[in-house]
């Protein structure tokens, strides 16, 4: 992984050397950098689900459990009591 990086680091042109500078500062660097940068400062993180297979690769499901309730909370503008809230839950939990 670390090789892939450092090549992808090597392919990225020098910031900076386009044109005169027209700001004071650093200078922005391109989206391609910055996800390189974000890939090797978190690349443990990332791969995890490759040592652990008890760690899913991405976090969807607990996305798509959450989808319905924030779609009815949208639509209803809120829920109108507890009863109402444990009658939806066990609606939509059913097989």
């Amino acid at each position: 992984m670390r090789d892939v990086l450092a090549r992808g680091f090597a392919t990225q042109p020098p910031v900076g050397l386009d044109k005169a500078p027209k700001r004071r500062g650093r200078r922005k660097q391109t989206s391609s950098k910055n996800l390189l940068d974000d890939l090797l400062r978190r690349a443990d993180q990332m791969l995890a689900f490759l040592d652990d297979l008890s760690i899913s690769f991405t976090n969807n499901q607990a996305e798509r459990d959450l989808r319905m309730v924030k779609v009815q909370q949208k639509i209803a503008d809120t829920f109108r009591s507890e009863a109402g809230i444990t009658a939806f839950c066990r609606i939509r939990s059913a097989p």
